[in-house]
């Protein structure tokens, strides 16, 4: 599952490492790319896409209570509402992730599977409908 992992999202290596790079240049096209994934059969795409639709919960006023200071800070800066192009994403990337995805099998081989999905869907329930 790689060297760093847990059931929340920015617990893991890849979520902190995409979340470090997006804090020290935060751009909405990086966003939407993350968001944006062919296939959810990457651990990683999976990841990052989930750390993405945590910054876009935030940024919609729905953060996790465990959302990294760097988060905080790129949203108090956020003059504009979250666009519906990037909120419509994030729940499509979610859904998909939920549904039918390499990390999900993952969590679910490694016994965690409800738990996963209990995270991710207070996730999926932060970003509406």
């Amino acid at each position: 599952m790689g060297s760093a992992f847990g059931i929340r999202t920015f617990e893991t290596d890849d979520a902190a490492a995409w979340l470090e790079r997006f804090a020290e240049r935060p751009d909405t096209e990086e966003l939407r790319a993350v968001l944006d994934f062919e296939d959810p059969a990457d651990l990683r795409t999976a990841r990052l896409a989930l750390a993405g639709a945590e910054v876009v919960a935030a940024w919609c006023g729905r953060p996790a209570p465990e959302i990294p200071p760097q988060v905080t800070a790129w949203l108090l800066g956020r003059t504009a509402a979250v666009n519906e192009q990037a909120l419509g994403l994030a729940r499509s990337a979610v859904d998909r992730i939920l549904a039918d995805s390499a990390l999900r099998r993952s969590w679910e081989e490694y016994g965690e599977l409800e738990a996963w999905r209990s995270a991710v869907t207070d996730l999926r329930h932060r970003l509406g409908d």
